[in-house]
């Protein structure tokens, strides 16, 4: 279901997998606006960020973070600072 499969599209379990965390996303977000808070969500996909990138992307999600491109944490830090 991390979809690191070589050679297909999209594995058992992916798409099920991101409507779920899409919905969990969802669920958060009312929450944090109501509090006026920023929060992270950790998904699942040990070294393939497909599921991330999905669920981000289907989510307005503002920054998603993927192990295959580097990223700063204090880069990520400071930009959730400003929002």
């Amino acid at each position: 279901m991390d979809n690191d499969i070589s050679y297909t599209d999209f594995t058992i379990g992916f798409d099920t997998s991101v409507s779920i965390v899409v919905d969990a996303i969802n669920k958060l977000r009312d929450t944090m606006s109501s509090h006026e808070r920023s929060s992270i969500v950790e998904v699942m996909g040990r070294h393939c960020g497909d599921i991330a990138l999905y669920a981000g992307l289907a989510s307005g999600a503002e920054t998603i973070i993927v192990p295959e491109v580097p990223f700063d944490m204090d880069e990520i830090a400071e930009r959730m600072k400003q929002n």
